[in-house]
């Protein structure tokens, strides 16, 4: 091999090792975020349900209901995010063995024989956000059971419960 291939051929293997980089930082730097997201959600959501749980004395109907649908939109929202992140990072993770596929090919031409894999816990961390998909539907069901209990037994209307959201704001 001349020394200009050489070169071409550690050039090449320098971009591959700085994708494969920049591919595990933002699977990490979005599932990090992602489960920040999850910790503070269903953090909140157990704080709530311990006061409701504890309270001495009857609530107002119109704010539990508030209170329920502003729980159950969060936990909502987590659900698509978590199927997102869960696709995202299986994406990378493969992308990850793609690189490795071709850093060990470029390596056995320098005659080396190694298997060179990239360690992307993409698998890991689709797995775990769909488990976070879970958790985020029961607690949805949870909530949505709550507010269907509280608006049948009360007789809530929708005009009482925009009644007191502006109450509650204003």
């Amino acid at each position: 091999m001349s020394d200009s291939d050489e070169g071409g051929n550690q050039a090449a293997l320098a971009i591959l090792q700085a994708e494969l980089t920049r591919l595990r930082e933002g699977a990490l730097a979005a599932w990090s975020t992602y489960l920040n997201f999850f910790t503070w959600g269903l953090g909140a959501q157990s704080v709530v349900l311990g006061l409701l749980v504890t309270h001495k004395e009857k609530l107002d109907s119109r704010y539990m209901v508030m209170l329920t649908i502003a729980l159950f939109v969060l936990d909502i929202l987590g659900i698509p995010a978590g199927l997102r992140i869960s696709s995202f990072t299986r994406l990378q993770g493969k992308l990850a063995d793609e690189i490795c596929r071709v850093m060990t090919a470029c390596a056995e031409g320098y005659g080396l024989n190694v298997n060179l894999t990239s360690g992307f816990s993409g698998e890991y961390i689709a797995y775990y956000a769909k488990l976070c998909v879970f958790a985020f539907s029961v607690a949805a069901l949870g909530w949505a059971w709550l507010l269907y209990y509280t608006v049948r037994d009360n007789h809530l209307t929708f005009a009482n419960m925009i009644s007191a959201a502006t109450a509650a704001v204003f």
